[in-house]
């Protein structure tokens, strides 16, 4: 047996299988989208949100009650994606996977998806919904803001998810 011939049709196996699932993962799926809504039932403070990936800073943002911010993305090609937030509404103060593949959220979002979380009094709640086909909302997961789940597996890579209450950027007026 030719161990040279065997290597490289491993090696050929090896390179299709990787292109195969690039293409499926990133081609060919509809784009995911993150919706946050502030649904506190005050505007006495704003709700000061952070949100990133290892790839893309959704940036900083003041939410008033009511108001959102949305992004839409395509899981990349290893799924791999994993969008993570830091959010402040006064001395309530959370750090949460928006989105992760092989996470809370693993189960949402077929092609076109979409994940909304709603930041309010009671907590963190997150449900999917797909517009295209008119399906009925899933709820993903609902936090209490001193619930640990969530925040002891996040490793924030971005230095501004490590302030402390009074270095937080003030909000506008």
């Amino acid at each position: 047996m030719d161990l040279g011939l065997t290597f490289k049709s491993f090696l050929v196996i090896l390179v299709m299988t990787s292109i195969c699932k690039a293409t499926m993962g990133f081609h060919f799926s509809g784009k995911t989208t993150i919706v946050i809504e502030n649904s506190f039932h005050s505007n006495a403070n704003y709700l000061y949100l952070h949100c990133s990936s290892k790839d893309n800073n959704i940036g900083e943002h003041w939410l008033a009650a009511g108001q959102t911010i949305m992004w839409s993305f395509r899981e990349n090609a290893f799924s791999t994606t994993l969008y993570h937030c830091y959010a402040q509404w006064g001395n309530k103060i959370k750090r949460f996977n928006a989105y992760e593949f092989h996470g809370t959220t693993k189960s949402c979002c077929p092609d076109q998806g979409r994940v909304t979380w709603y930041l309010g009094d009671s907590g963190l709640r997150a449900v999917q919904t797909v517009p295209k086909n008119n399906s009925p909302a899933i709820e993903l997961i609902n936090l209490n803001w001193d619930d640990h789940r969530l925040s002891t597996t996040l490793r924030p890579k971005h230095k501004s998810h490590n302030k402390n209450v009074d270095e937080l950027p003030q909000a506008p007026v």
